[in-house]
């Protein structure tokens, strides 16, 4: 899920997503077409950028991912 997450946090920018996740822009191409297919619809779609920046981030307070501990506390980077 990083890479659907990066890249729509990152204003949907193929340059600066393939250099955030060090990869390739092909590379960035294959993985978000893989994406678009498993999810069924397009994710530079303007009207889904909100939903679909939500539903990555909560998949990643689910998962588990980024989570720190803070004075016994757990929160969310």
């Amino acid at each position: 899920m990083t890479t659907p997450l990066t890249h729509l946090r990152h204003g949907c920018s193929p340059t600066r997503t393939a250099v955030l996740l060090h990869i390739g822009r092909q590379s960035l191409y294959q993985r978000l077409e893989r994406t678009e297919s498993l999810l069924g619809l397009e994710i530079d779609d303007p009207d889904l950028l909100g939903e679909l920046l939500t539903a990555t981030c909560a998949h990643r307070v689910v998962r588990g991912t980024g989570q720190t501990q803070v004075r016994g506390l757990r929160t969310v980077a």
